[in-house]
């Protein structure tokens, strides 16, 4: 055995003796290259999709036992056996244009070695990762529907909304809670503070929507004045409506009601049992406009005096 420490190109010699007889062995200290052995790619068997690709690993056993990655060493070298198929910055690349089923092979060199990666181009099923339903809580008052969002987010990074697909399923904990057209409708019937869910199922996946039944006081949501402008002679008189619309969808004459207020710009027009009253006094061609509040709202009438 030469020492760690025996310099390249040293020479000695051995000395054998036995039964008193000698023999001699010449010894030359060399370095002995360290060369590659073998290749090993990893995964040696490679499934992708069209216009997709799979990482892979080249690496090199050396001689003296140690390994060497290779996979994007500029010596190492890729052949494919279909151009649909190639390799690039480390991985096997299948063209947007491969069909489904193309095989073939990528045959790896380096330092005089070979390694052989199968290749299958297939097309993977696209399939529902998640649901995401928006609003995820919704408040909603007897007889009113909230709109809903359901969107499926696919394997393949893209979504889709599915609120008011075929197979998307919606299963309610209470029947007076109720999913239609592509919103959560709570019953006439539902009582105030009734909670429940809405189950949403699409693709093998599944959402949850809490729901609230609140009852929701009704606003007034505008005015309307009719007619808003109007034509009046001097000592005359001219009847308007006000209708409130509210918000639950119903409408209210408030034009004589106590909480309506009437403001008008001059003193010779003013509004009396539910008309407007021109004064005798008023001159031929005052205008003037009178702004009506009822319910936190407003609307404008604009007079015109005109003999």
């Amino acid at each position: 055995m030469a020492s760690n420490l025996a310099p390249d190109g040293m020479t000695g010699t051995v000395k054998v003796t036995y039964g008193g007889k000698e023999a001699t062995i010449n010894v030359l200290v060399k370095k002995t290259e360290v060369i590659v052995e073998s290749l090993t790619a990893t995964p040696v068997d490679v499934t992708v999709a069209p216009g997709k690709s799979v990482p892979i690993s080249i690496v090199a056993n050396m001689s003296d036992g140690s390994t060497k990655n290779v996979t994007t060493d500029s010596t190492t070298k890729y052949v494919s056996s279909d151009s649909k198929i190639v390799v690039s910055g480390g991985s096997i690349v299948a063209s947007n244009l491969a069909p489904d089923g193309l095989t073939g092979t990528v045959k790896v060199t380096y330092g005089g070695k070979e390694a052989t990666i199968n290749v299958l181009v297939k097309k993977t099923e696209v399939i529902v990762e998640s649901l995401t339903a928006t609003p995820v809580d919704v408040t909603v008052a007897p007889g009113k529907s909230v709109p809903i969002s359901i969107v499926a987010n696919m394997s393949d990074g893209s979504t889709k909304n599915v609120t008011t697909d075929s197979t998307t399923k919606y299963v309610s904990s209470d029947s007076k809670i109720v999913v239609s057209g592509g919103s959560i409708v709570a019953s006439n019937l539902a009582p105030d503070g009734l909670t429940g869910t809405v189950k949403v199922t699409y693709g093998g996946k599944e959402a949850t929507i809490n729901v609230l039944v609140k009852k929701t006081g009704v606003t007034v949501e505008s005015l309307t004045a009719t007619p808003v402008d109007v034509t009046v002679a001097p000592g005359k008189s001219v009847p308007i409506s006000i209708v409130a619309n509210m918000s639950d969808g119903s409408t209210k004459n408030v034009t004589t009601d106590s909480t309506t207020k009437y403001v008008s710009s001059d003193s010779k027009i003013v509004v009396s049992g539910g008309s407007i009253v021109a004064s005798n006094l008023a001159p031929d061609g005052l205008t003037g406009t009178v702004k009506v509040t009822y319910g936190g709202k407003e609307v404008t009438i604009n007079v015109l005096v005109k003999k």
